[in-house]
């Protein structure tokens, strides 16, 4: 009796065990970038249209597999949140303390305004943007610029995640106003032709003087469009975060909770179908509006 029973045990663990391999043979993986150790207690958001699911990573870094939706968002308490095209069996995820080993900060050299750390100020946040993007700035109406129009609408676009000359990829300038219910972008003011970065300074420069717009009290939004995936010549590109789509990106910082600006998402289907309404986004982006002097 003690013998069957011994051998029906081993047969539930080796079962057991099978089983949790077969699963991690269709799982995604999150490692560490610096380490490549695996990342434990990631939540991972798959979402499509109309419908989401969330996995928590377990101690091998890995969650199921779920290849009916095309993007996932991965946030984690130590490394930076990122949006993903669901296109890898394996992500890379970078912690938010990464390239700041050499950052040196000499006391009293460097004045904090803005009531968080120097060094979390000066980190970049990680934004995989994807086709047909928009990203938005809300811009508060001050009572010094009142009566004087925008004259330049500025964008810093970044090299993210490895890869090199996406700040040179076309996208499209817009001004939208505010819905003064949901306080969130509402029509378009300004939409501008196709813009491309054609040097090396740091901010692309939009001249929007003729267009004589003012931000009225409720303010308005300057916002980042991504264009069509037809209107780029590579769709995607391999990056130390896996596959990503071969379009520019903003740069951002980790949001000023000073500051009255307040930066959001909206992310659109191939068809034109909105995934989700403008999500608000734990960062500023670096856009700026210009005044006429």
């Amino acid at each position: 009796m003690n013998k069957l029973y011994i051998i029906a045990l081993l047969s539930v663990i080796y079962n057991n065990c099978y089983s949790q391999d077969n699963n991690l043979r269709s799982a995604t993986y999150f490692l560490d970038l610096a380490t490549k150790e695996p990342i434990q207690d990631v939540s991972v958001k798959y979402f499509n249209t109309n419908d989401t699911v969330t996995y928590i990573s377990n101690i091998k870094g890995a969650v199921n597999s779920d290849p009916k939706f095309r993007f996932l968002k991965v946030t984690h308490l130590n490394y930076k949140d990122t949006i993903l095209i669901n296109s890898a069996t394996t992500f890379f995820l970078t912690p938010l303390n990464h390239n700041l080993q050499e950052v040196k900060v000499e006391k009293n050299k460097i004045k904090n305004n803005f009531g968080i750390s120097v060094l979390k100020h000066l980190m970049d946040y990680s934004i995989n943007f994807v086709y047909k993007d928009r990203a938005s700035l809300y811009i508060p109406y001050e009572e010094q610029f009142a009566s004087k129009n925008i004259q330049y609408l500025k964008y810093e676009l970044v090299d993210i995640l490895g890869v090199k000359n996406m700040k040179y990829l076309p996208f499209k300038a817009n001004i939208y106003s505010v819905d003064t219910i949901t306080m969130l972008p509402d029509t378009i003011i300004y939409k501008s032709k196709i813009i491309k970065k054609s040097d090396r300074k740091k901010w692309v420069i939009i001249d929007v003087a003729s267009e004589k717009i003012q931000i009225p009290k409720e303010g308005v939004f300057i916002v980042f469009e991504v264009l069509d995936r037809a209107d780029y010549k590579t769709e995607y590109v391999n990056s130390s975060q896996g596959q990503i789509p071969a379009v520019p990106t903003v740069r951002a910082k980790f949001h000023d909770a000073a500051s009255k600006q307040k930066s959001y998402l909206l992310r659109t289907t191939d068809n034109n179908e909105l995934i989700m309404e403008w999500e608000s986004l734990d960062c500023d982006l670096q856009m700026e509006v210009e005044f006429e002097k």
